[in-house]
């Protein structure tokens, strides 16, 4: 195509690869052979897919990441030309990447890069010739002088040439693709964009708290700004020597945050170890980031301290001589508003974080319908490895019954999908006493596939009827379990026992009904659901689930050496407890909930440093008035409740101010808070008394001091 240059991906779905070592799985990626070239991309070692001279067949080439070549290949320098067996293909390694190439896909890593047409094809229910069947990813990179409308032109005749009468749409989709595919980092966009939101209001509240104590700083300097501008310092003289100041101040914050985020790029990916096993998040120090934090601090420094500065060079030698104390000195107004201001975006912050800290501990909390304590899950693939049926089921067979003899397991049973982990995979199905009623989506069914004793290892109850039986084998009459949604639903009050269904072409029969669960997402409900037994629904791709007596994680390597006496071309992969699969699935929830707590405790802490500043520069222009009330008698007390009743006064105008901020803001969050709506009272009222807190321990200490001025001190001081 003349006006860009296209490649094509896909990825290659359940890879499991053996090299030197034992059968592993991998992240496999198809190519075309233009992928590297259009990308720009040079080998490491050897050459790329489809290059001349690469000494193997281009259907039996596979280039292979730096890491993967580091694990596999112990960074052997004769790695070209050896062999990999990729899911029952043999094929020849011709190339090694550069360390720090991870391919186009956002949040992926690839080990392996295949063609396209070698022949290791995705799942066999994927129709790969259909002109409607889109596996394959386009991407490309326009030639010069080439628009994005001109190739929206070329892209819409040619697909609707190919497509023909089989696809009704035929409109080209085109995005930029310089970050990657945007379909492929849609749904991190909008929690990304929150996250740094919040940073930006913590931002805000840092400046108003610059602001602030600088605005304090100058006005309790006024005194000695008077003395120089009376031995002769002219106005702009003052203005620089503060406003140099400031912006040395700035300077010093800036290279103390250039050290904490060194500290951090080690740091946040350990608070990310929850993550999704496979995701890949830059943390290093990008230099754009880097100009725009220091253009910020710097834009901070000049504009925190411009107000201050122009302050002072209004200054009057001769009223700023009579009195560092007296009547004249500055009220600080503005200095209120900023308190007021940081006061407010602060109970925005621990309103958000106490949501999302709801939101979490109601997650965790939740009771999914079975007992997800000691229970160890693992995933094999002896389709990757070219087995088919009969097959697949005597391997499931054999290796449910050599992980039920481990010592220290309780039961082992199978599920065609690991619990919690939010796969699923759902049927269209029909009764046949009812062939009028309905239409197939309406009917739509969660499915599994599980072994005899799944529902005695998972703890969930049987309410009528039996549990599935190692008679029900693919010779016997189908049959399934059903949940109380599904009767509920469909059944309309009927006898389900001996009710058939028909689904993947066959009737199966309703013998037994158990309690919901849920079996897919911790937080979505149970649904409709049907377990079928895997001698008579096999999948080529399942999991294995074992309640054990011992701590799950200590059985792992007997869990691998058993599985490797089945079959050691077939590896263990995703082996995990479903506690830990449970918290990968609220991963994004327990992020904000850290993340917001640890930004609202910053800005807290800013906030009671800034009130602390105003309230300490309010006490100590109030001196002399204090010593003469103390000097007529007032007690301590009398003393300290008028600083403590302004604090309160200047406290409750920020919340004021800040709570229909928070109502009004928090409401972007519903989407993404589970159990708790984002007006939540109790969260509200504990944010405020939060704020109230934290108000009065940053006046507390400046009262404090006042109360036990000593009046004679303070007279003669005034």
């Amino acid at each position: 195509m003349a006006q860009a240059e296209i490649f094509g991906y896909a990825p290659l779905q359940d890879a499991v690869a053996r090299a030197r070592r034992e059968a592993v799985r991998a992240r496999g990626l198809m190519v075309s052979d233009n992928y590297f070239s259009v990308l720009g991309v040079r080998p490491l070692l050897g050459s790329l897919l489809g290059a001349e001279g690469a000494g193997a067949a281009p259907s039996s080439e596979v280039v292979i990441s730096y890491n993967w070549w580091e694990r596999q290949f112990d960074l052997d320098p004769g790695v070209i030309g050896q062999q990999l067996v990729l899911n029952g293909h043999s094929l020849t390694v011709v190339g090694v990447l550069p360390p720090g190439f991870t391919g186009v896909m956002p949040g992926s890593s690839p080990d392996l890069f295949v063609p396209l047409l070698a022949g290791i094809q995705p799942p066999s229910k994927w129709v790969t010739s259909a002109a409607d069947s889109w596996w394959i990813a386009l991407m490309g990179r326009l030639r010069p002088g080439v628009s994005d409308a001109q190739l929206q032109a070329v892209l819409d005749t040619a697909l609707a040439a190919a497509a023909g009468k089989s696809i009704v749409q035929t409109k080209a989709f085109i995005s930029d693709s310089r970050n990657g595919p945007e379909w492929e980092h849609t749904g991190s966009r909008n929690e990304l964009r929150m996250l740094l939101s919040v940073v930006g209001i913590v931002v805000l509240v840092a400046c108003a708290n610059l602001a602030g104590l600088l605005l304090t700083r100058g006005a309790s300097r006024q005194h000695e700004l008077s003395v120089r501008g009376a031995l002769g310092a002219s106005r702009w003289r003052l203005v620089r020597q503060l406003m140099t100041e400031s912006m040395l101040l700035s300077v010093i914050g800036g290279g103390l945050g250039m050290l904490i985020a060194i500290w951090g790029k080690t740091a946040i990916p350990k608070l990310l170890n929850w993550a999704p096993s496979g995701s890949h998040s830059g943390t290093g120090l990008d230099f754009k980031v880097l100009v725009f934090a220091l253009g910020v601090t710097t834009l901070t420094g000049l504009l925190t301290g411009l107000v201050p500065a122009l302050r002072a060079g209004r200054v009057d030698p001769i009223d700023g001589l009579r009195d560092r104390f007296s009547a004249g000195a500055p009220r600080l107004g503005l200095g209120q508003f900023l308190v007021a201001a940081q006061i407010a975006l602060s109970l925005l912050l621990v309103a958000g974080a106490g949501l999302y800290a709801q939101t979490l501990l109601n997650l965790v909390r939740i009771d999914p319908g079975f007992s997800i304590s000691r229970l160890l899950v693992f995933v094999v693939t002896p389709n990757s490895v070219g087995y088919h049926e009969p097959q697949i089921t005597t391997y499931y067979e054999n290796l449910q019954r050599s992980l039920a003899a481990i010592p220290g397991v309780q039961s082992a049973t199978l599920v065609s999908n690991p619990m919690l982990s939010s796969w699923s995979e759902t049927e269209g199905v029909t009764f046949p006493d009812r062939p009028n009623e309905g239409t197939h989506g309406e009917f739509n069914v969660g499915m599994l596939s599980v072994g005899e004793n799944f529902f005695t290892a998972m703890g969930i109850p049987m309410l009528l009827g039996r549990d599935l039986q190692a008679t029900d084998t693919g010779g016997a009459p189908k049959v399934i379990v059903v949940n109380e949604s599904f009767v509920r639903k469909f059944l309309s009050g009927r006898p389900p026992l001996g009710q058939t269904v028909s689904f993947d072409n066959a009737t199966w029969q309703i013998v037994g009904v158990c309690r919901d669960a849920k079996v897919v997402h911790i937080k979505q409900g149970s649904g409709p659901m049907a377990y079928s037994p895997f001698r008579q629904r096999s999948v080529g791709r399942a999991s294995f689930t074992l309640r054990t007596i011992l701590p799950p994680l200590s059985l792992v390597v007997s869990v691998r050496k058993v599985a490797a006496a089945v079959d050691p071309n077939i590896p263990v992969t995703d082996l995990t407890t479903v506690e830990e699969t449970r918290d990968q699935s609220i991963s994004s929830e327990r992020m904000f909930a850290l993340y917001c707590g640890l930004l609202a405790s910053l800005a807290l802490f800013l906030s009671c440093i800034g009130f602390y500043g105003l309230m300490a520069y309010e006490v100590s222009r109030r001196t002399g008035e204090i010593g003469v009330r103390m000097a007529l008698g007032a007690t301590s007390r009398q003393v300290v409740l008028p600083v403590l009743r302004k604090s309160c006064l200047l406290a409750g105008a920020g919340i004021a101010a800040g709570l229909p901020l928070t109502v009004a803001l928090t409401r972007v969050t519903r989407a993404s808070l589970y159990g708790v709506t984002s007006s939540d009272p109790l969260t509200l009222c504990a944010a405020v008394v939060l704020m109230l807190a934290v108000v009065l321990i940053g006046a507390w200490l400046p009262a404090r001091r006042a109360s036990r001025v000593d009046p004679i001190v303070a007279l003669r001081c005034d």
